[in-house]
């Protein structure tokens, strides 16, 4: 029995493998995921699931969908991946992460089966199937109306993969190359891995892509007997709380989801509750923009080219001045891609590194003297490698810039929030409105006062 949330800490960490970047499993993980919730029971599939995967953007779009839905008045579940700051990020119901008293209680529910599990041939939990357990368990505790399952890598032998409902309705957001060394090396092999979440009579909404992905998504969803609606911009006198222009994007998915939901289980959707909701959702590390020490800092987890050229397309909507930027890139990240984007908008570069502790790997960074060498080599003569990233936070807020960015890896903005979001001021100009509500009403157990009691209120 464990007893206390520092015992389920313990439980949950010692699932996290020892070995950095461990090699995925593959279809064999999925096979463990499967396993490990029949022995729960199946709670997955006692619920309402939104399941969302794509390169770019899923995240957003699923929170995106859970706040839309809670503002029509139901009872939504959301998990998210990975965690900026808190493991219960991941465990979330209408914007309230899951208490530290029922995360010790779930935990119970579904330890005896992860024990049991070990002795069979798919032998230790990941650390990864053991939070999505606990997430559908913890769903099906709270008998909640929709659960919203962001994937985490692929989709096909994703540990969320596990849904046999025919009603799951899928969400695909924009295809890039990304983790291609496990996805494969070209979009539509890309898209197939995405696209294997698409089960038997299943709805996918998703963008009108580019044509070797498109073709990807019409064969599956034919091959299911499925259904395809292509979502269109949706956003027409609708203000969002973000200065993320790749946010509209996103929030026209979301939307044509709960329309659809709205005209499936026959529920009126409120055009003034998207607008309140939309001015005020804000998705934590996805273009933040605050004032910290006289600098407005810009923070957003862009980790790919095709992420990263859509953040600095917004960065110019703010500035069209070149500002100091801090970078930090997850090893085997194609890095050079990256700075290629930034280095137009960079007045000067502090690179640094992280190294994880309580995700699904430990994961470090990229080495700080192959970024400095490619540095050298396009000539960019002001930068410098600060290994330490709090001291290197510290030294881009010494930089006499208005603005100054922090960008290249959630794991790097995860790292340094507790001090860039402790004792900051909200820019108001730039939305983030949310951030402002008052403890009292944000609760403490809300996704956003765990960062820090104060650190998204004015002072």
């Amino acid at each position: 029995m464990i007893g206390s949330y520092r015992e389920a800490l313990k439980f949950v960490y010692d699932h996290i493998p020892t070995e950095l970047n461990k090699k995925f499993a593959g279809q064999f993980g999925h096979e463990r995921a499967v396993h490990l919730l029949a022995l729960l029971g199946d709670p997955q599939n006692s619920l309402k699931v939104v399941h969302v995967a794509g390169t770019s953007g899923k995240g957003s779009t699923a929170f995106y969908i859970s706040q839309l839905l809670a503002a029509h008045g139901f009872t939504v579940s959301l998990t998210v991946s990975p965690h900026l700051i808190d493991i219960r990020e991941r465990c979330q119901i209408n914007n309230r992460l899951i208490s530290k008293k029922e995360f010790v209680e779930t935990l119970n529910q579904i330890a005896p089966k992860i024990t049991k599990m070990e002795r069979s041939r798919y032998g230790k939990s990941s650390y990864f199937d053991l939070m999505i357990a606990l997430f559908f368990q913890f769903s099906a505790n709270n008998k909640v109306d929709y659960a919203v399952v962001e994937t985490g890598l692929g989709g096909l032998y994703d540990s969320t993969n596990t849904i046999k409902r025919s009603d799951k309705l899928c969400v695909i957001t924009r295809i890039g190359l990304d983790h291609t060394e496990i996805l494969g090396n070209s979009l539509d092999k890309i898209a197939r891995q995405k696209s294997g979440i698409i089960q038997k009579n299943n709805t996918l909404i998703t963008h009108r892509q580019v044509k070797p992905v498109r073709s990807v998504f019409e064969k599956r969803v034919k091959e299911k007997k499925g259904s395809l609606i292509y979502a269109r911009e949706k956003l027409e006198g609708l203000e969002l709380n973000s200065p993320a222009l790749y946010q509209r994007e996103n929030c026209s998915l979301a939307l044509t989801a709960l329309y659809h939901l709205g005209e499936r289980d026959e529920f009126k959707v409120d055009r003034n509750k998207i607008r309140r909701t939309l001015l005020e959702a804000h998705f934590p590390g996805r273009m933040d923009v605050f004032v910290k020490r006289g600098r407005t800092v810009i923070a957003d987890g862009a980790h790919n080219k095709q992420k990263m050229a859509s953040f600095i397309k917004s960065l110019k909507n703010l500035t069209k001045k070149k500002i100091p930027f801090l970078v930090a890139f997850k090893e085997g990240k194609k890095y050079k891609a990256m700075l290629n984007e930034i280095i137009p908008a960079a007045s000067d570069i502090i690179v640094t590194s992280f190294i994880t502790k309580g995700m699904d790997l430990t994961i470090k960074s990229e080495k700080g003297e192959m970024i400095v060498d490619y540095l050298k080599k396009k000539k960019i003569s002001k930068m410098i490698f600060i290994p330490d990233n709090k001291k290197a936070v510290k030294e881009l807020l010494k930089k006499k810039s208005k603005y100054v960015a922090i960008t290249g890896s959630l794991y790097l903005l995860s790292a340094v929030y507790s001090i860039i979001r402790s004792k900051v001021k909200v820019d108001n100009r730039y939305g983030n409105r949310s951030l402002k509500r008052n403890r009292k009403q944000l609760g403490r157990n809300s996704f956003y006062s765990h960062f820090n009691a104060n650190a998204f209120l004015d002072g």
